[in-house]
């Protein structure tokens, strides 16, 4: 078809919704899968890019462009992504209190002293109540760093483009970190694409 090409160096801009970027992100944080964005050939000079899951990368395949969403947010949003730490159970000391009162060996019979799991505990001890409310609580700060990502999309991402004649032969292109030498080299031909987000900002960088 006139105007569409195999190679990716054809392509000048991507159109992506937010939404998909930081659902891509996220996705790949929580689940053995991988999110990525997905442009596939023949390329033209604007392209539409969609969220893409697998297991097993078809890249090299099928020619598609996958695109990192570590890639096209902003380094700030990447490193506030909020990770998940569990609570740790609280270690039974079997130490006096400061005041010299019976331990919690000693059988006293306080709120805190006791030697058999509760209801509120859970079955196996591991007080599970207070795990859940830290996980409500991931949460809820997934949906706060969600609200920021949406506005974090990068205006431009690099891709390394491979020749057809090297060991990388079917893959078109892959993106790269912008933290990674700018220089072409023997493992591809760096080319920068342009995202404009789909109901959002488009090429542009704020000041």
């Amino acid at each position: 078809m006139s105007g569409q090409h195999p190679d990716p160096r054809s392509i000048s801009s991507i159109a992506v919704t937010s939404s998909d970027v930081v659902d891509a992100f996220v996705y790949t944080q929580t689940n053995p899968g991988r999110a990525v964005i997905r442009v596939t050939p023949p390329f033209h000079g604007r392209m539409r890019a969609r969220l893409h899951v697998y297991h097993v990368d078809d890249g090299a395949a099928t020619g598609a462009i996958h695109l990192d969403p570590a890639h096209v947010l902003e380094r700030s949003v990447v490193a506030a992504y909020p990770n998940f730490e569990a609570p740790m159970p609280a270690p039974s000391t079997g130490v006096s209190d400061s005041a010299g009162g019976e331990t919690a060996e000693d059988g006293a019979g306080t709120d805190g002293d006791r030697s058999e799991p509760s209801a509120a505990d859970g079955e196996d001890g591991q007080n599970t109540p207070s795990l859940e409310r830290q996980r409500k609580a991931h949460a809820r700060a997934v949906d706060r760093w969600r609200n920021r990502a949406l506005e974090g999309i990068v205006p431009a991402v690099r891709v390394r483009v491979y020749p057809k004649n090297t060991e990388r032969t079917g893959a078109a292109a892959e993106s790269v970190s912008r933290s990674e030498p700018r220089p072409d080299d023997a493992n591809g031909v760096r080319h920068e694409i342009s995202i404009a987000v789909l109901g959002g900002r488009a090429e542009t960088t704020d000041a």
